[in-house]
């Protein structure tokens, strides 16, 4: 185990980590027999895709399904100067080049928390600010309440009921103003304000798809739950619809074994038979209910470890 850990540590780590991953996954697809196109994919109409492979070449592709899962990337504010040094985004983190010694998070969401907690872990002063009264709202709060208990061992902050209206940088670091006049001094400022999906430049409109009524953001898409967008042969994956239709992964994790909520029913079952609603949002219940239990007796062990 090394003394000190640095960025270029934790970068060569994340790339032999994404690396593996793209390996297996690819080595599935592979056995599964699932054609791989590379390129840069656009909606030509609802059945045909258009794929560019950067050397002038496009291949057009049709379907009667088309599922988008084209990823995110993280939101912005147009009120914060980004400048990839001090003022940074959760997918800037690896182009710092030193851990800094302290750090303010605008934002308590899973996000924001994971990269807080593993700041903090390094050594380094963190301050997050949340402009609700609690973080991780959608998770249990006697788990939530464990986890902030822990946080506080290594040092961390929290400024609850606060928000970051701006962020002056300078040669030295970086400092947060607060909307109730505060100001915290810290080398960096890591927005976490939530993500968007990368659909800017997918061609949406020429599929019939466009953004949710008041999203605020192109790339939100107008759906139905669950997976359904507002063109019958497009499907889309949980992360492309709007707030209130998205699921944590841990979530959706849980949701799997039970069944598939982008296919239908017939497919879910490897016999043929069509599992009833009822018999699947049983097992949906039970999966949750252990899954509670099961994450609550881990902390209540933690917290009689600690004590």
């Amino acid at each position: 185990m090394k003394e000190e850990i640095t960025i270029g540590d934790l970068a060569a780590r994340t790339q032999h980590v994404v690396g593996r991953e793209n390996d297996v996954v690819r080595s599935q697809l592979t056995r599964n027999r699932v054609m791989i196109l590379t390129g840069t994919a656009r909606l030509a109409d609802d059945h045909l895709i258009e794929v560019h492979d950067g050397a002038g070449r496009v291949c057009q592709v049709s379907a009667e399904k088309i599922v988008i899962a084209t990823g995110t990337r993280p939101a912005r504010p147009g009120s914060i100067a980004f400048d990839e040094r001090t003022v940074i985004d959760s997918d800037g983190i690896i182009h710092l080049a030193r851990v800094p010694r302290s750090m303010v998070v605008a934002g308590a969401g899973v996000i924001g928390i994971e990269y807080a907690s593993m700041f903090a872990a390094l050594g380094t002063k963190v301050t997050v600010v949340e402009q609700r009264d609690r973080m991780l709202e959608f998770c249990d709060p006697e788990v939530v309440e464990a986890l902030k208990y822990h946080l506080g061992d290594l040092a961390v902050t929290f400024r609850f009921g606060e928000r970051v209206t701006a962020v002056q940088a300078g040669p030295d670091g970086a400092v947060a103003s607060l909307a109730s006049g505060k100001r915290i001094p810290a080398d960096t400022v890591m927005y976490s304000a939530g993500r968007r999906g990368k659909t800017d430049d997918l061609g949406l409109a020429a599929a019939g798809l466009g953004p949710t009524s008041g999203a605020g953001s192109p790339s939100t898409m107008s759906s139905a739950p669950p997976c359904r967008t507002s063109t019958p042969s497009a499907m889309s994956s949980a992360s492309r619809h709007s707030p209130r239709h998205r699921w944590s992964r841990a979530a959706w994790r849980r949701t799997m074994p039970a069944a598939s909520r982008c296919t239908p029913p017939a497919r879910c079952s490897r016999s043929g038979s069509t599992p009833s609603p009822r018999s699947a949002s049983t097992t949906l219940a039970e999966s949750d209910k252990a899954a509670a239990l099961d994450a609550t007796n881990k902390m209540r062990q933690i917290e009689r470890f600690s004590a």
